[in-house]
């Protein structure tokens, strides 16, 4: 019995360490990345994410995402800096092949700005995966989107 509780006593102990570690951690949003030998964008395979980072701009670029999936790409470009023809010739790229869904892979924080790269899966892939990104930068207590970026 008594090598059962010290047994469990550790385990709790080494969990709390590991928690107070990640929080400690928590203005680093990405613990760990691994780039794969060769590849020449050095974009990463796989990044773990740290649970206690600010989750806030994640929030926005969702709701930006979630806007263009709903096909109003318009109204979620409007407020993205840029000229209109940018604008309008990604909306018509959004409309040829719109979005369906997307996964967050990787992600870079400098003070008050935020770049956001995702896998995402279009209605064109006949699935297989493409590229995007969104760039956001912090104004007051908002993230707005600076800049959408993806591979059609």
């Amino acid at each position: 019995m008594q090598v059962a509780l010290k047994v469990l006593v550790f385990a709790v102990v080494l969990l709390l360490a590991l928690f107070a570690y990640l929080y400690y951690q928590s203005s680093r949003s990405v613990l760990y990345r691994y780039v794969e030998a060769g590849n020449p964008v050095k974009e990463p395979a796989f990044a773990v994410f740290n649970p206690f980072r600010d989750h806030s701009p994640e929030r926005s670029a969702e709701t930006f995402l979630k806007i263009i999936k709903d096909g109003q790409c318009e109204q979620a470009m409007s407020a993205v800096p840029g000229t209109l023809e940018h604008r309008q010739g990604t909306c018509e790229h959004e409309e040829e092949s719109p979005l369906m869904a997307w996964r967050l892979t990787n992600r870079i924080d400098q003070p008050e700005r935020v770049r956001m790269y995702y896998r995402v899966n279009r209605k064109t892939y006949d699935g297989h995966q493409g590229q995007l990104w969104v760039t956001l930068e912090k104004h007051g207590e908002n993230w707005e989107i600076m800049q959408y970026e993806c591979f059609y």
